[in-house]
């Protein structure tokens, strides 16, 4: 068993009375890092990829998933393992057709030194030149591979979800729905506090599935409707910061 200094004691503490400011001495403590978060990752706000690909207006593919970090697809015609990572089954289309790369700040799309080229808004890519656009909170991006009666429309979206606001309660809920689940969202709360303690004390890594269960208890409280107004005002922030994925 290691214990921890004494500082991050006293943090442990403060964070059980319910003391707000408590948490930015906790990040400290850790580094910067939050509970199951890179640094890099406590926005709180998913993305989605979405990709779409049609031939003659029919759509032969449609997908959905979570945005990585960078993403580097390659779309083609071969459908040999490791190749493309799309496939698609037309004689316009070459083996190794375009490519679409997505950074922090851009989306790129490269044409392979395809036969039939890739175009975008009618103008054809020149081979292995890059088509850059700047990434926002939605974007698409529609393009075209190939030429003549056999066109493959491919189009690039990127979605953002925010999570829940943690101050809009459900008001679809009746007052005693509403009194059950802030007494839930308290005992929640109170629950961290004491998971968060034993693992300052007991857990060197800094998490514990414990304390992660906590969090996504709170989470799902208060997507449900609790109201993070009805708690102490240390159980607010704490509430704010769960939701923006920072504890």
């Amino acid at each position: 068993m290691k214990l921890i200094p004494t500082r991050s004691r006293r943090v442990a503490e403060e964070v059980v009375k319910g003391d707000g400011t408590a948490f930015q001495k906790l990040l400290e403590d850790r580094g910067g890092k939050g509970v199951g978060r890179n640094a890099g990752e406590r926005t709180g706000i998913r993305a989605l990829l979405t990709i779409t690909i049609s031939c003659n207006g029919n759509v032969i593919m449609n997908s959905k998933r979570e945005l990585k970090k960078e993403e580097n697809i390659i779309i083609g015609r071969d459908p040999n393992p490791g190749v493309c990572d799309i496939v698609c089954n037309e004689k316009t289309i070459s083996g190794r057709h375009t490519q679409i790369k997505i950074t922090k700040d851009e989306i790129e799309i490269i044409d392979l030194n395809s036969t039939n080229g890739t175009y975008f808004n009618g103008k054809k890519l020149m081979p292995n030149e890059k088509l850059k656009r700047q990434k926002h909170g939605n974007s698409q991006i529609p393009f075209t591979m190939g030429t003549g009666n056999k066109t493959v429309v491919v189009t690039i979206g990127i979605i953002e979800i925010k999570p829940p606001s943690p101050n809009s309660p459900n008001n679809d809920l009746t007052p005693e729905q509403q009194t059950q689940l802030n007494q839930e969202l308290r005992d929640a709360v109170k629950e961290y506090r004491k998971q968060m303690t034993d693992t300052l004390i007991f857990d060197a890594s800094g998490s514990s599935p414990a304390l992660r269960n906590a969090v996504e208890k709170i989470k799902l409280l208060i997507s449900q409707g609790a109201d993070p107004k009805s708690l102490d005002p240390g159980g607010m922030q704490l509430c704010e910061k769960i939701m923006e994925g920072l504890a």
